[in-house]
């Protein structure tokens, strides 16, 4: 019988490139998404110029961080 380890994978490192690998399609495809959504409506309503995959992935990436900076700062305790 071939059982995994309970606490350890027998291949770490291709774990670590498969988490990785998915972390890197789901920023992709965000990125993706905010390029064909501010493609399809901002030029129109906001007369604001069409954004490349460069500022999308940007955007996702910016918006991420920011996500993390405030769900980590919320776990702090207050000063008052």
């Amino acid at each position: 019988m071939n059982h995994p380890a309970p606490y350890a994978s027998e291949r770490p490192f291709r774990d670590a490139a498969v988490f990785a690998g998915k972390w890197l399609a789901i920023v992709f495809a965000l990125a993706a998404a905010a390029q064909v959504a501010w493609n399809m409506f901002a030029p129109e309503l906001f007369g604001a110029d069409p954004i490349r995959m460069k500022q999308a992935l940007g955007l996702v990436v910016f918006a991420g961080v920011a996500a993390m900076v405030l769900r980590l700062s919320a776990g702090l305790p207050r000063r008052d």
